[in-house]
């Protein structure tokens, strides 16, 4: 995980729910280049941190 941009409170989640996401995509991203893989998987976990984040904040 990017740790710069995650803080730690949120990473394990954040990881998680990236890998659930990205697996229901299917099989497709199993044969996609793996720096477009991790591109996929960092901007899950920025948005669900994101989320996480915002419902804390009431917003």
């Amino acid at each position: 995980m990017h740790a710069a941009n995650i803080p730690s409170e949120h990473a394990d989640a954040a990881q998680h729910a990236a890998a659930n996401l990205f697996s229901g995509a299917g099989h497709q991203l199993l044969y996609v280049p793996t720096e477009l893989q991790q591109l996929i998987t960092q901007a899950l976990e920025v948005g669900y941190v994101t989320a996480l984040h915002d419902v804390r904040d009431g917003d």
